[in-house]
Formats: structure tokens, C-alpha cells, sequence
């Protein structure tokens, strides 16, 4: 959770799917869609007007998206700290996400971020769904990246703000922290499956360092 991309991601794609004919608020589509893969948006798309999507569906909604991004993506409030933080201990972290590897850099890119996962020391990296068969819900993409970077999945952090990105974590038997600010409702959803969830970033900073610390 690193960018505050989900508001304009998802008003952008409410806008796509009803010019096929789907009528969706923001409720519903954050409901259906948040932190799914594009391949899987456009299948539920395609379920829901009971044909598949037009061959160029994807390929609009992420100019549309880069479009609405520009100028207006920002990053989240703390998270440049809590990165500085665990840069600073030499904590390795990793991006994990369900979006394409180029819509990754290109977010991080516009908030200022990117520089966190591109230096010389390998502290970070970044994965995209786009590498394994199913992305989340399913616990592929978090499994991936722990083999890859060297963890067990057990001794593995999660920071998510989707159902299905805490779904997908729980699966890969991975501690579970949830970012939800400013929604009571929300907050409890994500606290039944499993995750401890937070309302700023601040408060995952000291969550996220504390549960770094050794027992003493």
C-alpha cells in the first residue's frame, strides 16, 4: 500500500464499464474490483454483461488510468518515511502487486517513490501478477515473491488495503496488516479475515518496526 491509486483507478473503470451498459457506484465497484488483476477486472466485466469485453477493453482502461493518474496520483501520507525506516535497518521489502509491472513503476514514478526500489543495494523489489497464474485472491503472487527474494512465507509482512490482497496473504500463511483510514465498516471486514488493520501510516510504522524487533 503505497499509493493512494484506488479512488481514481476505480472511478476510471466505473466510467469504462458503463459505457458497456453496467451501472455501478463507487461502493460496488471497489466491492468487486479492488486489488484484482486487469485479466480478472475485465472476466468479472465480461460476467456481469454476460459476454466478453471488446478486444481493446484492457488497453483503454490503462491509458485512461495513466491519464487520470498524471497530476493527481499521490503517494500515501507516511509510507516515504516507513520506507526510509526500513531502508535505513536494511529490512528487505518488496512491492507485490496486482497491476502490471509498468503500471507499478509508473505510479511510483509519479509520487517519487520509485527511487526506493532501484538503488544499487538490494533492499526491494518489484513483482507484478502479470508472472503468476492467478493473482489475488489467490496467495501465487506473495508466495512468488518470497521465494524469490529468500523468505519463508511464514516470517513474511503483508500491508494491504483490499479484501483480496488480505485474502491472498492469510492463504500464503503471511501476517496479515491492513490499512484502512477513516472506514469503521471496512476496518472490521478486514479484521475477520484475518488481518490487524490500522488507520494511518503512522500507525504501521510502529506495528510494522515492532513486529520487526526481536523478543527480548
Amino acid at each position: 500500500m503505497l499509493v493512494d491509486s484506488e479512488p481514481l483507478a476505480c472511478e476510471v473503470l466505473r466510467r469504462a464499464v458503463a459505457e458497456l451498459g453496467v451501472r455501478l457506484n463507487a461502493e460496488q465497484v471497489d466491492q468487486h474490483f479492488r486489488g484484482r488483476s486487469l485479466s480478472d477486472c475485465a472476466t468479472i466485466v465480461g460476467q456481469m454483461l454476460g459476454r466478453a469485453v471488446p478486444e481493446r477493453f484492457i488497453e483503454e482502461l490503462v491509458r485512461a488510468t495513466d491519464e487520470a493518474f498524471v497530476g493527481r496520483l499521490k503517494a500515501v501520507v507516511g509510507v516515504a518515511e516507513l520506507l526510509t525506516e526500513l531502508r535505513a535497518r536494511r529490512v528487505a521489502y518488496c512491492v507485490a502487486s496486482s497491476g502490471t509491472l509498468t503500471k507499478v513503476k509508473r505510479s511510483l514514478q509519479l509520487t517519487g517513490l520509485l527511487e526506493f526500489f532501484t538503488e544499487s543495494e538490494v533492499v526491494g523489489r518489484l513483482f507484478s501478477a502479470e508472472v503468476v497464474l492467478m493473482g489475488k485472491p489467490a496467495p501465487d503472487l506473495f508466495l512468488h515473491a518470497a521465494q524469490v527474494m529468500g523468505y519463508a512465507p511464514s516470517s513474511c509482512v503483508v500491508i494491504e488495503d483490499s479484501r483480496a490482497g488480505v485474502s491472498a496473504a492469510v492463504a500464503a500463511g503471511m501476517r496479515a496488516f491492513g490499512y484502512a483510514p477513516g472506514a469503521p465498516e471496512y476496518r472490521r471486514e478486514l479484521e475477520l479475515m484475518g488481518a490487524t488493520v490500522v488507520e494511518s501510516m503512522g500507525e504501521m510504522s510502529a506495528l510494522l518496526l515492532g513486529a520487526l524487533s526481536p523478543p527480548r
